[in-house]
């Protein structure tokens, strides 16, 4: 028993297990080449639920289900970085994963466990594409940065790092008072610990002058109105400072 889940008997796990992997040939038909991206999903999920249903295991029935989902999905061309989506949203809803199992299992249905899990195939596919974007985008802003202060004299080395060090550190996404540039990070803490007000403001100023910050209503904030153009437009992925 898992839970309130009987097991097949043991006598009966070879015979299901050959069945299990004769059905996932035939029905899916990955050998033959005709498998549509729409088919690798569902059979990653199927094989994981019957993988659990069989249970042909003592222990580990759960990992080796995600491990065959992970396979499927890595096989039908899914990146590393999506193919632990659905493992992961498993694990993030475990209470309502198990009312699917025993839903579908009382039920003889896997619809509405399909539909879930589709469901967290999708929010994790726009969460993993949001911190991708916000990734390259933070990249593409430290680029720009360095092209920016490679056109600058350096002049005196320790100021023209530190006034590089600040267009680095300051946050893309939020505007922000004089009073606050300290306070928003760690980086930016320590670089202005020990140095005037005074000093900040003409590290600004270099910084409004070279167009890497912008001023505007008593706040700061990064110029990075060049970069959004070079993002591509879906939506809630474009990134403007508040």
């Amino acid at each position: 028993m898992v839970g309130t889940y009987r097991c097949p008997d043991c006598r009966d796990v070879a015979p299901l297990i050959e069945k299990y992997c004769q059905w996932l040939r035939s029905e899916f038909k990955y050998e033959n080449g005709n498998q549509l991206f729409g088919d690798i999903i569902i059979q990653s999920i199927v094989a994981h639920v019957y993988l659990e249903w069989i249970h042909p295991f003592g222990d580990g029935n759960g990992r080796t289900g995600r491990l065959i989902e992970f396979y499927i999905l890595s096989r039908g061309g899914n990146p590393d970085i999506t193919s632990h989506i659905l493992s992961n949203h498993y694990n993030n809803t475990r209470p309502e994963y198990y009312r699917q199992l025993e839903k579908a299992s009382n039920t003889k249905s896997l619809t509405a466990f399909i539909e879930y899990a589709l469901t967290g195939f999708r929010d994790g596919l726009q969460q993993t594409l949001e911190k991708i974007q916000a990734s390259q985008l933070l990249n593409a802003w430290q680029k720009f940065v360095y092209d920016k202060f490679d056109k600058i004299e350096i002049g005196q080395k320790q100021v023209f790092k530190r006034r590089r060090t600040l267009g680095l550190k300051i946050p893309i996404d939020k505007k922000f008072s004089f009073e606050e540039i300290p306070e928003l990070n760690i980086k930016l803490a320590r670089l202005y610990s020990n140095t005037s007000a005074k000093t900040l403001e003409r590290d600004l100023e270099e910084l409004i002058t070279h167009e890497i910050i912008l001023f505007q209503d008593a706040k700061y904030f990064a110029n990075i109105s060049t970069l959004n153009k070079m993002v591509a437009k879906r939506k809630g992925l474009l990134v403007t400072p508040t």
